[in-house]
């Protein structure tokens, strides 16, 4: 006969105290996420110009004046490429939105009624896109600037990661006071860990977005397609997904340069397999190498729940969360395999 035993549950004034101030802790955290991701990407990036500010302190150079320096010329080419690039962007983006609608009705009409439910998220999508970009209510650069979460918020990130660089162990202090003390001593060694893994998948990536985006745009100019800018910023931009960027990238370049003539539209996908051989083989190996290192199933994982939380932003963020966790997770295990 099976020995029956009583599990006695004791609900204590102390263990409902502790439940509601995790409970509140957490909806705290929720109505402060916007602030969290901002110290976020301010860490991230202080984590790309440590490196270099470091370097530059070692031969005389104050901490100060190369953050200096360095803003100065990040502003400087942004400025150029704002001046010579974005009114170009914009009025092919305008163009797109206002022809793409006829394109996707000719290629929809031989499945009318897939293509009727297609071309109704079409139209929201598109509908999201000319609020940007040709709205009516206010001018297209209040527009951009309100898509990528607010002019303020940018200098917001900018001074606390000038602040976080200028002093060494501002950093580490920080995470210091924000880190209980019986979790210090394991906690803070992976500090520098995970910041050194973060600096060089931000530069890493950078990088491939930078020589993706600038390929394919001048791949696309040369077979003639248009819209060639708007394509080649949109491969750029995918790259953030692994393996499945690429194919994202090509996706509008093809569609529309099949609308210009189907022989155009064979050529670009040949390119574009031509280019994303070309990063597999040698850009991605040289470029980042020594970066992230995550599973890419992993990487759109995160991608996808970064999205949900806070939009751009926490897409942003969602690939250098998911390289400090899995640090810190390896490491873990390693030290229960140990004892």
């Amino acid at each position: 006969m099976p020995i029956q035993k009583e599990i006695n549950f004791q609900i204590t004034t102390i263990g409902v105290i502790k439940v509601v101030a995790v409970l509140l802790a957490l909806f705290f955290l929720f109505l402060i996420k916007d602030l969290i991701i901002i110290l976020f990407v301010s860490f991230v990036f202080a984590a790309a110009l440590s490196p270099i500010v470091n370097k530059w302190e070692e031969k005389g150079v104050s901490r100060a004046l190369s953050l200096v320096l360095i803003y100065l010329v990040l502003f400087l080419i942004l400025a150029l490429i704002i001046s010579s690039f974005l009114p170009e962007i914009i009025n092919q983006f305008k163009e797109i939105i206002q022809n793409f609608s006829p394109y996707f009705q000719q290629a929809s009409e031989p499945l009318p009624n897939q293509g009727m439910e297609l071309k109704g998220d079409l139209q929201g999508f598109l509908d999201s896109l000319n609020n940007i970009f040709i709205g009516k209510n206010a001018g297209v650069f209040s527009n951009i600037i309100n898509l990528f979460g607010g002019f303020g918020t940018f200098i917001f990130i900018l001074i606390i990661t000038f602040y976080l660089v200028l002093d060494k162990k501002s950093i580490r202090n920080l995470f210091y006071s924000l880190t209980p003390l019986k979790y210090q001593n394991y906690f803070i060694p992976y500090l520098k860990k995970a910041q050194e893994k973060i600096g060089l998948w931000f530069k890493g990536q950078l990088t491939l977005s930078f020589i993706i985006g600038l390929v394919s745009y001048l791949g696309l100019l040369v077979i003639g397609v248009r819209y060639a800018l708007v394509l080649g910023l949109f491969a750029g931009l995918t790259e953030i997904i692994p393996y499945l960027g690429p194919w994202i990238g090509a996706v509008p370049a093809v569609l529309i340069a099949f609308f210009q003539a189907p022989i155009k539209a064979l050529v670009v996908a040949v390119f574009y397999l031509l280019v994303q051989q070309l990063e597999n083989v040698i850009i991605v190996p040289r470029v980042m190498s020594k970066a992230v290192g995550l599973n890419p199933i992993i990487i759109i994982c995160s991608l996808w729940v970064g999205g949900r939380i806070s939009g751009i932003l926490g897409m942003l963020i969602a690939v250098p969360v998911a390289g400090i966790l899995s640090v810190i997770v390896k490491d873990y295990i390693e030290f229960k395999k140990i004892n």
